[in-house]
């Protein structure tokens, strides 16, 4: 996911990546991942050619608003958004524990 730049045209991506998302087929078994940038230290992806994509870096939520949002915030807004794409009830049964 690309946060899009101002002026940007359609279909272009923004000048910097916020999300991730990772599938690997082996053996006939399928691994899938996402990553949302919330406020990671962004120093970690200063060698990273975000999609091979020379020019453009990587972002965070933290970055863009100004402050971290709260990580459960984060993560309740997120379960709803893709629960509501994929046609999905995210009922009481799809709350994601956290660490923090």
């Amino acid at each position: 996911m690309w946060r899009r730049r101002m002026g940007s045209r359609q279909g272009a991506p923004g000048d910097a990546k916020l999300a991730a998302i990772g599938i690997k087929v082996s053996r006939w078994v399928t691994f899938h991942g996402f990553g949302l940038n919330v406020s990671p230290d962004l120093a970690w992806f200063e060698g990273i050619v975000p999609c091979g994509l020379h020019g453009f870096g990587v972002t965070s939520l933290a970055m863009l608003l100004g402050s971290a949002p709260p990580i459960r915030e984060v993560s309740d807004r997120l379960v709803v958004a893709l629960g509501t794409r994929f046609g999905i009830d995210p009922g009481p049964e799809m709350v994601i524990p956290l660490s923090r």
